[in-house]
């Protein structure tokens, strides 16, 4: 895994993802491979890149989802879509780091930090304030009282919460963000510094 994380490294600077100035440089992530079962009933190894603080509990929220038969249609690093949040988005790809700002903003992501994952972004789409729907393939999965392959269930909130992901971007006020967990901002600090937030643009 060593040469593959040097693989990845080196990809990641190439295509301009990695850079300089980014809130996380590489030796403070992880690069994981997590098993999971596709919409197809096989069962796939993805790889993701995570603060590694959270191995441990990535690691095991990937095994629960598998243990439930929660499905996932890819799980690909951000370097597959060139950094592109939208493609890997319209993809249906899950993923966790990306240094990227949030949407619409100069701040940096949580994704920046390797501290979220996004799951299944079409099953469990970004809904804007204006009701914008992000990826368009999301607009069929709107009604959250639907419930379909590969949305988001309680169980799968509790199993992130579980490992630290307590915040889960279903529970926003002004945008909903099905798809996206995050650990809590004081944690983040707490792995990376008092400041590390402030200090994020």
């Amino acid at each position: 895994m060593k040469t593959r994380f040097i693989e990845v490294e080196e990809e990641m600077f190439k295509k301009g993802i990695m850079k300089s100035e980014c809130p996380v440089q590489m030796n403070k992530l992880v690069l994981l491979e997590v098993p999971y079962k596709n919409f197809e009933g096989e069962i796939k190894h993805g790889e993701i890149l995570v603060l590694s603080d959270l191995e441990e509990g990535v690691k095991n929220i990937f095994a629960r989802l598998l243990e439930i038969d929660f499905r996932i249609n890819s799980i690909s690093l951000i370097s597959e879509f060139e950094g592109s949040d939208r493609k890997s988005m319209e993809a249906n790809n899950s993923s966790s780091f990306n240094c990227r700002n949030i949407e619409g903003s100069s701040r940096y992501s949580k994704h920046a930090y390797g501290v979220a994952i996004d799951i299944n972004p079409v099953q469990n789409p970004f809904i804007s304030g204006d009701g914008t729907i992000l990826p368009e393939g999301g607009k069929e999965y709107f009604d959250r009282d639907n419930m379909r392959m590969g949305m988001v269930t309680t169980e799968v909130i509790k199993i992130f919460a579980e490992n630290k992901f307590s915040v889960w971007g279903g529970d926003w006020e002004s945008i909903k963000d099905y798809h996206h967990f995050e650990i809590p901002e004081d944690m983040i600090n707490s792995f990376l510094g008092g400041d590390a937030l402030r200090k994020s643009r």
